[in-house]
């Protein structure tokens, strides 16, 4: 098997400089917006993987998953926004209004908010991505949960890796699925499955991921 090009690294925390919400999936509010805002800074410069913590995931065929909730999704746009790793106020209030329309769109209660698994998948063909499918299967408040994405993109045709011998192509699905489904587990597993029925499974716990 080659060689990914994305390659896990030493997986560093800033945890005394920011005080991470106790459940990963926190409805977005000023006080969430502000520490999603100061843990992308802080974090500037550590590496993605770093940011992401255990919200990636590699499996042993080399399928990488990176989850974003709507905290991660507001800490990624300040990791790679270009502000001091130390935010002042007045560095939290420009970003804000940086990031305004995507704040607004995840503090909006009168339309449905999404958590996205983004996969970076790996096979023979061009259109290999177009097979496969995702859900999820867990359990939480006492009750067992299948849920299927409300939403998924799936990506037409591959990039080739003209260095690689085996599965050239790259490709990154993207499945959506409701936050306050997702609010309700507390273990559960995503599942990717190709178009000949072969399964990657992802084991997640919601207090470990944010």
């Amino acid at each position: 098997m080659k060689t990914r090009r994305l390659i896990p690294a030493i997986l560093v925390f800033v945890l005394f400089l920011v005080s991470l919400p106790a459940m990963a999936l926190v409805k977005i509010d000023k006080q969430s917006v502000n520490l999603a805002l100061k843990y992308g800074m802080q974090n500037a410069g550590m590496g993605y993987n770093a940011l992401l913590g255990n919200n990636w995931m590699e499996s042993g065929d080399g399928t990488l998953l990176n989850i974003y909730t709507p905290f991660m999704m507001i800490a990624s746009k300040a990791y790679s926004g270009g502000f001091p790793s130390k935010p002042s106020e007045q560095d939290l209030k420009d970003a804000r209004g940086r990031y305004g329309r995507l704040i607004t769109q995840l503090t909006d209660t009168t339309k449905p908010l999404h958590v996205k698994f983004s996969v970076s998948l790996f096979g023979d063909d061009p259109a290999f991505a177009m097979g496969y499918q995702g859900w999820i299967e867990g359990f939480g408040r006492g009750k067992e949960f299948t849920l299927k994405p409300v939403r998924q993109l799936r990506q037409r045709s591959a990039y080739k890796d003209e260095g690689a011998n085996v599965k050239p192509y790259e490709a990154v699905n993207a499945y959506y699925f409701n936050f306050g489904d997702l609010e309700l587990l507390d273990d559960y597993q995503f599942i990717l499955e190709d178009a000949d029925g072969e399964r990657t499974v992802f084991k997640i716990r919601n207090d470990r991921i944010y």
